[in-house]
């Protein structure tokens, strides 16, 4: 039997509310998460230790890379004349690229395709 758009609409609210509900968890875990993962860190550097094990854990300090660019046109000149575009991400800026599509100024290599999705507004919500 065919689900009615009625009955349809309906599921996908629901599931959509569901998802939400789960994304604030989710944050809230997330954010709890950090601050014991602090906290830890903390405690390690008290300790003047590197790792520390329990009966089922091991816990260690690790040394990760942060990248901030805090010139970004000594940055693209560097790229530019060295020809490293390796140091950049490859993913276009869809909204800007979107932009110029629409004031007639197209990206040469670009394509700009278009979908279409569903939304769904429940009616008295803003």
């Amino acid at each position: 039997m065919k689900k009615s758009i009625d009955s349809m609409v309906e599921e996908y609210r629901k599931i959509r509310q569901d998802r939400l509900d789960l994304d604030k968890q989710a944050k809230a875990l997330g954010e709890a998460e950090r601050v014991l993962k602090d906290l830890i860190l903390e405690e390690l550097d008290r300790l003047q230790l590197k790792s520390a094990g329990g009966e089922d854990f091991t816990v260690y300090k690790q040394q990760k890379t942060l990248v901030r660019v805090s010139d970004w046109e000594k940055f693209y000149n560097h790229i530019q004349q060295t020809g490293h575009f390796d140091l950049l991400q490859k993913r276009p800026a869809v909204l800007a690229l979107a932009d110029r599509a629409v004031d007639g100024d197209a990206v040469p290599g670009v394509e700009l395709g278009h979908y279409f999705d569903v939304s769904v507004r429940t009616k008295g919500a803003k």
